[in-house]
């Protein structure tokens, strides 16, 4: 029985990943030089993680 709930746990992890299409994430870039906003409105800098 552990077994079968486990099957359809770790099967319902991989369906779930597969319907993620893109990831959002904001960020203030407003210590230069490790990152600021660059001439093209994109983050440029040392350290952008």
């Amino acid at each position: 029985m552990k077994k079968l709930v486990l099957a359809a746990l770790l099967a319902s992890f991989t369906f779930g990943a597969s319907a993620a299409e893109k990831i959002n994430f904001g960020v203030s870039a407003t210590y230069p030089p490790f990152e600021s906003i660059g001439a093209n409105n994109e983050i440029v800098g040392f350290d952008i993680d």
